[in-house]
């Protein structure tokens, strides 16, 4: 059915270019005013013909919704633009009703555009899909170096622990080591001794016999003594064997053991009368009481050890609560807990 085209005024068939006007390109909707009288056509044209209709057919030409109306109606906007387009290049645009058409061109044409548009569609379609398997791939690279990430600092975590922690755990094991072989394998029964008969001592070189004969206080100015304590002195010999002197000869004339047991091997403690234990003053403290030299306090007998033929020890306690001294003997070999005196009833020395 031929209908005539309300804005260029040229006839064409409508079921054959699908409303789709073929010399101006402008789409005629069915039931439109193509379809009414001439004279609704033409004030129709008079209409299209005006500045403010043209503008809103350009607008709504250009327009999403007008594009989209017109794609429903045939193909899709771009379709109808390359029709129209390819009918102005060929010059149909002038012919009317009577010029000669050849409807084979046509339609080649129409299925030409159509696959060109397909193909455009397939290339959008897989370069859509490139690009979301791209940002699919970023995205598990991204969460492989995360978990990489993660890997490497819980490492360095446990590493900087064992550097941090290594060092104490080993202490901690040294001390319980020590500790344990400090237990006694059996109980070590406390046994008193009188001053003057004392505690022995059993070496390679012999036996050593230790006995204490007296206690006083030590009124040097120099120590800073606390009010109500006072430093006490108790006095001690050790007797050595002969062996021992036959072996060391130069040990008779000297009052510093050459022949004394192992370092630590004698542990002496002031007993107060609570039956608190109290340590001698150090060897460093009455070096700077006493302004004697180390080698000074070894000569005369006054450290804080047991290792001199004729020495002291020096204790501060309160006034007048001394009950005695105790004395610890460990196993040379074993460090254990050899032997335990009670010394009691050391007089006090006279004046």
């Amino acid at each position: 059915m031929k209908i005539k085209c309300t804005h260029c005024g040229k006839k064409f068939d409508y079921d054959l270019y699908a409303g789709l006007c073929p010399h101006c390109g402008v789409y005629q909707r069915q039931g439109s005013s193509a379809y009414d009288s001439s004279e609704a056509q033409a004030q129709q044209a008079s209409a299209y013909d005006s500045s403010v209709a043209r503008a809103q057919r350009a607008s709504a030409y250009d327009s999403s919704e007008a594009r989209a109306q017109r794609a429903s109606a045939y193909d899709n906007s771009e379709v109808q633009t390359q029709r129209a387009s390819h009918w102005e290049t060929t010059g149909y645009d002038r012919m009317d009703d009577s010029d000669a058409f050849d409807e084979d061109d046509w339609t080649g044409d129409l299925d030409e555009m159509d696959k060109n548009n397909r193909t455009q569609a397939e290339k959008e379609s897989t370069s859509a899909t490139s690009d979301a398997q791209r940002q699919t791939s970023s995205a598990q690279n991204n969460s492989g170096k995360r978990r990489n990430n993660w890997l490497v600092t819980a490492i360095l975590i446990i590493i900087l622990g064992v550097i941090i922690a290594g060092p104490e755990v080993f202490r901690t094991s040294q001390s319980n080591k020590k500790a344990k072989t400090l237990t006694l394998s059996e109980p070590v029964t406390l046994t008193k001794v009188k001053p003057s008969k004392g505690f022995t001592v059993s070496t390679e070189n012999g036996d050593f016999t230790v006995t204490f004969s007296s206690r006083s206080t030590d009124n040097d100015s120099t120590f800073e003594t606390p009010k109500g304590y006072e430093i006490l002195t108790v006095k001690y010999h050790v007797t050595v064997p002969q062996k021992a002197l036959d072996t060391f000869p130069g040990q008779a004339d000297e009052n510093h053991l050459y022949t004394h047991w192992d370092s630590d091997r004698i542990s002496p403690y002031c007993v107060a009368k609570d039956d608190s234990y109290l340590k001698p003053i150090s060897n460093y403290d009455l070096s700077r009481v006493k302004h004697l030299e180390y080698s000074e306090l070894e000569d005369n007998g006054t450290t804080d050890n047991i290792d001199s033929q004729d020495g002291t020890l020096s204790f501060l306690i309160k006034k007048n609560d001394f009950k005695g001294l105790l004395i610890n003997e460990l196993d040379p070999d074993t460090d254990a807990l050899a032997n335990s005196y009670l010394v009691t009833g050391i007089p006090k020395q006279k004046k």
